[in-house]
Order: C-alpha cells, then sequence, then structure tokens
C-alpha cells in the first residue's frame, strides 16, 4: 500500500488490513529498492526473511511473528526533475474509441510553506522544477497526448513571486488553458497579468472562511481584506476567481456562515464548497480525537469512505452551529456557484453519478463562459457509493450524539442504499 492514508495510519494497515508492505511519503524510490528486492527474492509474503527490508527507508511492514516493523524515514526527493514524464498511453483508456480526454493534472512543485490546521501534507518540505524542464514536460504532453487543459495541482502555485513568473514564461508559449490552486495572500497585478497572458481560465483560491477568528485559528495566514482585494485584483486581470470554501471549520458562528454566503451570492464566484473533513494527520482531526468527536481511529476512516461531497453528506460537527444552519449555509452557497475548471469534456466519465440540476443560471459571466442552462443537467458528479457502505453512516460508527449533530436532517447517499435494500 501507498498514498496519504496509509502514510498516516500505518499502524491502522497493519492491524486491519491485510497489507503485506506499506510505503511512507513519497513512493518512487522507496518502490523501485522494495520491487527489487522481492525480483531478487531478498522477501516474500511470508516474511520469514526481513534484515534486507529492514534497510530500506521509508516503510512499514509486519514480521512473520505479527510484530509491526518501521524502517527509518526517507527524506524527500529533492530533485523533482529526475522523475520520469508521465506515461498516459499506458492508460487502457488511451486505447479505447473513445481515447484520451485532452485534459491532465500536473505540477511543477511538492510540498507547501503554510500548515492549515485541516490539510494533510505527506511532503511539507517545498521542491520544484525548473522552468526549462516544465516546458520540455508540456511539449511532450501536447505533441504525445493532443493535451488542451492542465490542471496544476500545486498546493501554493503563486506562492513565491520571481518563480511563478519564471513558471509562467514556460507555459505561455505552448497555448494551453490552465487552473491552479492558490492562496489570496500569494496574488498581486503582475502574477495576475502574466497569468491571464499564458493561458489560467480560472485560478482556484483556498479562502475557506470570511470569519477573523476561524481563519486565525486554522492557520491560514489570510483575512477578509485579503480575499477581497485578490478577488477584485483577479476580476481586474480578467483571470476568472474561483473561491473554495468549508462549511463547519472550529469557531465558525451563525453571523460567520451567514456572511460567507452573502459573499458568494453577491459575486457568484465559488467553485466548491465543502463539510470540514477531519483528515488524518491533521490539527482538525486530533482535536476531534481530544474532543471525542471521533469514535475511533477506524471507525473515521470506514465513515470517511462514504463522504461523496455533497449537500446531503454527514458530518461532523466542530462548531455550536446547528446541523439545520449548516446545512441551509452549504446549499445557499452551493447555488451561487460559477462555472469550474474543465468544462469542456470530451467524453464524462462512465461511472460517475450526478446530482443537483440547478435552473439558476447566476450572472452572466456565468453564461458568457459555459452558456445558457450550463447546470441545468447536473450541478455535482460523484463517485457513486458500493453496497456495504450502509455500514459507516455516523448512527453506526459515530460518538453517542455525532448523528444528531451532523447526520439528522437529510438522508445521505450510505443511508439511501441502507432503505433500499429495505
Amino acid at each position: 500500500c501507498g498514498g496519504s492514508l496509509v502514510t498516516s495510519f500505518p499502524h491502522i494497515f497493519m492491524g486491519h488490513t491485510d497489507c503485506d508492505v506499506g510505503v511512507i511519503s513519497e513512493g518512487e524510490i522507496t518502490i523501485l529498492e522494495l520491487t527489487e528486492l522481492y525480483a531478487k527474492g531478498g522477501w516474500d509474503r511470508s516474511m520469514k526473511r526481513t534484515e534486507d527490508l529492514e534497510k530500506i527507508r521509508g516503510l512499514v511492514f509486519r514480521r512473520a511473528d505479527g510484530e509491526p516493523i518501521t524502517t527509518q524515514p526517507r527524506g524527500q526527493m529533492p530533485d523533482l526533475e529526475s522523475l520520469p514524464r508521465m506515461r498516459l498511453d499506458l492508460w487502457p483508456q488511451f486505447h479505447s474509441a473513445m481515447g484520451l480526454q485532452p485534459q491532465i493534472i500536473s505540477s511543477y512543485s511538492r510540498g507547501c510553506k503554510m500548515d492549515c490546521s485541516f490539510c494533510y501534507r505527506t511532503t511539507p518540505q517545498e521542491c520544484v522544477k525548473s522552468p526549462e524542464q516544465v516546458d520540455r514536460e508540456l511539449s511532450f504532453y501536447k505533441e504525445q497526448y493532443g493535451t488542451e487543459f492542465v490542471f496544476f495541482v500545486d498546493l501554493t502555485f503563486t506562492s513565491h513571486k520571481k518563480q511563478t513568473l519564471g513558471m509562467l514564461d514556460a507555459i505561455k508559449p505552448h497555448d494551453l488553458s490552465w487552473t491552479c490552486l492558490t492562496r489570496c495572500a500569494d496574488v498581486d497585478e503582475e502574477r495576475l497579468n502574466a497569468m491571464r497572458d499564458s493561458g489560467c481560465d480560472i485560478a482556484l483560491y483556498g479562502v475557506e472562511s470570511l470569519g477573523k477568528e476561524v481563519l486565525k485559528e486554522a492557520r491560514k495566514g489570510n483575512t477578509e481584506n485579503i480575499t477581497i482585494r485578490a478577488m477584485r485584483k483577479t476580476f481586474d486581470a480578467g483571470v476568472r476567481f474561483g473561491g473554495l470554501l468549508i462549511v463547519g471549520l472550529p469557531g465558525e458562528d451563525e453571523e460567520g456562515l451567514d456572511h460567507m454566503c452573502q459573499w458568494a451570492e453577491e459575486y457568484n464566484h465559488i467553485t466548491r464548497v465543502k463539510y470540514l473533513s477531519a483528515m488524518p494527520g491533521t490539527t482538525v482531526y486530533s482535536q476531534g480525537i481530544d474532543q471525542g468527536i471521533m469514535s475511533s481511529e477506524l471507525d473515521h476512516i470506514n465513515w470517511l469512505s462514504i463522504e461523496q461531497a455533497l449537500h446531503n453528506d454527514e458530518f461532523l460537527n466542530f462548531t455550536e452551529v446547528s446541523e439545520s444552519r449548516m446545512r441551509d449555509a452549504y446549499k445557499r452557497v452551493y447555488d451561487s456557484y460559477q462555472p469550474g475548471p474543465v468544462m469542456d469534456f470530451k467524453h464524462w466519465p462512465e461511472h460517475f453519478a450526478y446530482f443537483d440540476a440547478n435552473e439558476d443560471d447566476g450572472q452572466a459571466r456565468s453564461t458568457d463562459y459555459a452558456g445558457e442552462s450550463w447546470r441545468a443537467g447536473f450541478a455535482s458528479a460523484a463517485c457513486p457509493l458500493v453496497e456495504g457502505s450502509e455500514r459507516f453512516t455516523l448512527d453506526k460508527v459515530g460518538p453517542p450524539g455525532s448523528a444528531d449533530k451532523g447526520a439528522s436532517t437529510m438522508v445521505s447517499g450510505a443511508k439511501q442504499l441502507e432503505l433500499s435494500a429495505k
């Protein structure tokens, strides 16, 4: 196993799954050493010989006697340019009649300079590729796969001005549309103009909330004034501003939620809203454990698996605000959406479920971008839940009272499975 979940929860994976070996944090080098040792017969599933396995950094595994072993940590990879380019032709879809969509997910960096209370980073140290490397990679993707749109998932795309301007110079010649994630405090007129000139379709800002105390507790390094300034400068530069909001951060109150909703309704510039998720490895997660908001780590992971990022999701209530008011705030923000990035899919994912048709087009700039009735068919898409998901609802795995505070007024997707089975 590998990824952020096993990295933050190795003890859960070793204690409650059939996982033989977990790769902790970055896996590119670790997986090479692990598979090379396996190919040489240096270990197998019996785990009778582990002395060589113990020399590989960044692993957790069980010995034959069941004892879990964690090896020395592996530091972050300092040279991202040593990574190979993505081979999209290895995806089965590449060879299907539909072919690949002309959109890709990419990045030029890892890590983040911030330490937000709700965000888990498996790679906290910032590492970057050079503009020359980014130029080479974009050339390859466009020539080999016909890429037209790039979603840059760097945690803070515009954090360092000189570095950002260099990346934008590298992106500009490729005639691509693109989007990125960034912070309101990390943009100015020069960066925004360069983003526009290099093809930025929409910039997605981690606003999360407008409340002073909420932002302070979340360690966002942001204020309402900074957000408003970034929004106006983004509009002035001719780039779309996409606000990302969270309903239910610790310290949020009814007045603050109402203010956030009014802001969303006035500008219709939101591209995502979510109930707060207590992700493993975060401060919010630790608070939830300490305050008894979660019953157990295993139960919480199972419960997280039924989240669909929809209005009727169950949620853990870290505030004094009632469930009904939280859901009302979510719906008000949700109904204030604008078209997000990557509207023009060449084909839709086959196995998604689609929700919440909405006849309200919002402001003219939404219809100018996406056309009339742009969300009349649906306003959200999510992976459908599988049979068995109903086992993990809050009334079954949450501590006493948690379902009353965040799961009693609406029927969640998992609850619907339960009702349909009856």
